[in-house]
């Protein structure tokens, strides 16, 4: 028994020493698999997601809240990691990436449900693997009926720089213009 107990401590040992003496794999791990949606002007959700060549793919419901979505297509674009997408005014989606040489990029639907346009960078230097986030800004509330509403609203995406700082940039016009500089 003493000779068991002194084999299964030594194949614990190896075990466990293997694990930690593993190398790390990239910190990419798991983001090519990030996915984010969002719901089109009418109602259907929009998935996005990275697959293993680092192209940008996504989907749609054919019916909104039917769960019965299209095949995944490619969008134009290799992104080395992270997205993000929003929803602009007249309905039309725009989705966030890092590019290969670290800047952010975005590209946009040119119509609600249609084509979409070409990447545009919004330079930059993004930390490799940061996270990007995008959302809506109020910098004022207005209250209709019992609800707190935002009055002035504006997108904006923000991302981590490799000075490990947040940055953000602002959609100054309704479905475009965005801020020039990173604030």
């Amino acid at each position: 028994m003493r000779r068991f107990l002194k084999h299964a401590l030594l194949v614990v040992a190896l075990v466990g020493a293997g694990l930690f003496a593993l190398p790390a794999g990239p910190a990419s791990a798991g983001y090519w698999q990030q996915q984010v949606s969002m719901r089109n002007q009418d109602g259907r959700l929009e998935q996005f997601k990275l697959d293993s060549t680092r192209h940008l793919l996504h989907r749609w419901e054919q019916n909104a809240y039917k769960s019965d979505y299209v095949a995944w297509r490619p969008l134009s674009g290799i992104i080395s990691s992270g997205i993000g997408v929003i929803l602009n005014d007249n309905g039309t989606l725009g989705v966030f990436g890092r590019a290969d040489g670290g800047d952010l990029d975005y590209v946009h639907q040119l119509s609600p449900g249609g084509d979409w346009s070409g990447w545009t960078s919004f330079a930059g230097r993004l930390e490799p693997y940061g996270p990007i986030y995008t959302g809506v800004y109020s910098s004022q509330m207005c209250t209709i009926g019992t609800s707190q509403v935002p009055c002035h609203y504006r997108n904006y995406v923000e991302v981590l720089g490799v000075d490990n700082l947040q940055h953000r940039k602002y959609q100054y016009c309704d479905n475009g213009c965005w801020s020039e500089n990173w604030e």
